[in-house]
């Protein structure tokens, strides 16, 4: 069997996911650098933000595959707990973290995890800001789902 080296690290990303609690219906961990857009300059948003926005829906999807969520498992539509634990070097501020996590939320959306992450939904959304050595490789955010 040939493998290639991106592949095996992928599949070591399913044995890194964390295991759910009692009563959480999901519990995945999705590797990737936060970044505060309002803290850039004009021209990264301009040009960057539309990457970054893609590539976290990506790698969220990407690691709601892994732990095998499927569509329709709880209705979208019924109200939630989301935690979001984020991992990253230089802890961010509220408003700062929920921005750099807003294309989590709509990757959440485009899976079928929520119908909607305006207030009127009436999910609930948490953000736990964890700084991390700059030597640490375990950048990234926790998304824990339970039921309200």
């Amino acid at each position: 069997m040939n493998i290639s080296a991106a592949d095996a690290k992928r599949l070591g990303q399913r044995r890194a996911q964390p295991t759910k609690a009692p009563g959480e219906l999901l519990a995945v961990w999705v590797r990737g650098k936060l970044t505060n857009g309002k803290n850039q300059s004009q021209a990264w948003q301009l040009k960057a933000w539309g990457r970054y926005k893609r590539d976290w829906r990506e790698q969220v999807l990407y690691a709601l595959l892994l732990v095998d969520w499927r569509r329709g498992t709880v209705a979208a539509e019924v109200p939630k707990r989301i935690v979001f634990r984020a991992w990253c070097f230089n802890k961010l501020d509220s408003d700062g973290l929920a921005l750099a996590l807003a294309p989590v939320r709509d990757a959440l959306m485009q899976a079928g995890v929520i119908h909607e992450d305006a207030d009127r939904a009436g999910h609930e959304f948490v953000y736990q800001p964890c700084e991390i050595a700059k030597a640490s490789t375990h950048q990234g955010v926790e998304i824990r789902v339970s039921l309200r």
